[in-house]
């Protein structure tokens, strides 16, 4: 019998709606597959905290053996300190220098690392129509919601 394999999951604050969307897609499909995810996240969006605080916080990307995973998703968008790609570079030179394991990123391209891109411009479209047909709505300035 063969060993599960195994997918590294690195994104931050694991209790925003951001990450447990991610989260639940990506267990979902982990759990059809017969995949082990494990996650790695700190506990606080790393911009808006005392300086010291955030680099322990950040200490946990630097656990991880990448290359003893099967492969790494990373939630890029979430480990960018503002525009800054400051910690995502220092995760990226711990990822298989020979670059064996497949990475893939969320949200936007990295490097080399490919992106998944999550569009929402079909649910948007959704929206729009049914306020238009079901509300009667006519003057849309601006639809924004979870």
């Amino acid at each position: 019998m063969s060993r599960r394999k195994t997918l590294c999951f690195a994104t931050v604050s694991p209790e925003s709606i951001h990450a447990q969307r991610l989260c639940q897609g990506i267990f979902k499909q982990c759990e059809k597959y017969c995949y082990n995810v494990a996650q790695f996240a700190s506990m606080i969006n790393l911009d808006f905290y005392f300086k010291d605080y955030a680099q322990a916080e950040e200490n946990i990307y630097y656990l991880p053996s990448f290359d003893r995973f099967d492969g790494v998703i990373l939630d890029t968008i979430s480990l960018m300190e503002g525009n800054s790609s400051r910690l995502i570079d220092r995760v990226y030179e711990k990822i298989d220098p020979d670059k064996k394991t497949p990475v893939i990123s969320i949200g936007i391209p990295f490097k080399e690392i490919k992106a998944i891109d999550n569009s929402n411009e079909n649910q948007i479209r959704e929206l729009c129509r049914h306020a238009i047909n079901e509300h009667g709505c006519k003057d849309i300035l601006i639809l924004t919601g979870i």
